[in-house]
Formats: C-alpha cells, structure tokens, sequence
C-alpha cells in the first residue's frame, strides 16, 4: 500500500497526516510519528512541524519527560524555521516571548532580556516573509 512513498518526502508526510488524522483516539500516532519522522529526516519542514506537534501535545513522547519532549518539540520547529518556515518562526518567537515573561516575573533580568531578544528575531523573521498576522 505504501510502496510509492518509500523515498518521497511527501508522500510520507502526506501519510503522516492521514495517521494522525485518524479519529481513533490516538491509535495511530506511532504510525504518524513513523512517517513525519521519514520525512523529518529527509528536511521537510512541515513534516517536522507535525512531528513537533505530536510532541509537545502529548500525543507522542520521547520516553521521558514532559520537558524533554517540549525541547524536541522546540528543537524539531527550529529546524523548520530555519528552512524559512514562517510558522514556525513564529511559534518560536512566542515561545521565548513566553519563557522571557516567566523569567521576567522570577526577576531573572539578564536571561529574560535575552530571551525578549530572540523573540523578537524570530518575529522579525516572520514579518519579513509576509507570514499573516506576523507584523501584529
């Protein structure tokens, strides 16, 4: 049946989505994690989106903590922005805008400035590809 998506990145994302899509409650997310990591592995960045979204919803782990799945799943989205993936630019930019509140809160000055930093880098990203809804 899957024969034609051996090699093609695309098919094997496209599988990928078909598995996780299943509305059996969760019975096909190892065969979604199998094929969106084939074609994760081949640099296809919306494929390691879906992977990271299995991740960091709890849909999939990587056998040990919630923390290490979300860095995967952080990781995994990064690899994507960095193929220009505006998405996942922006996702990134609002998970350290996100982790520099906290840290703000926790008067952490330094790290959060930091973090306030690469945010806006990644946003800036976005805005420059015209992502929708990036330059709000």
């Amino acid at each position: 049946m899957f024969l034609f998506v051996s090699d093609s990145k695309y098919g094997q994302f496209v599988c990928g989505l078909i598995q996780r899509n299943q509305r059996n409650n969760g019975v096909h997310n190892n065969g979604a994690c199998y094929w969106f990591s084939l074609a994760a592995n081949q640099n296809y960045d919306e494929a390691q989106i879906g992977l990271a979204e299995l991740y960091s919803s709890g849909k999939m782990t990587m056998g040990g903590t919630k923390e290490q799945d979300m860095r995967e799943s952080l990781r995994l989205r990064e690899l994507a922005a960095e193929q220009g993936n505006d998405k996942a630019m922006m996702f990134i930019g609002y998970t350290h805008r996100d982790q520099a509140i906290a840290l703000k809160n926790e008067n952490h000055q330094e790290e959060a400035q930091r973090r306030f930093e690469e945010a806006s880098r990644w946003v800036g990203f976005a805005v420059e590809s015209n992502y929708d809804g990036a330059d709000r």
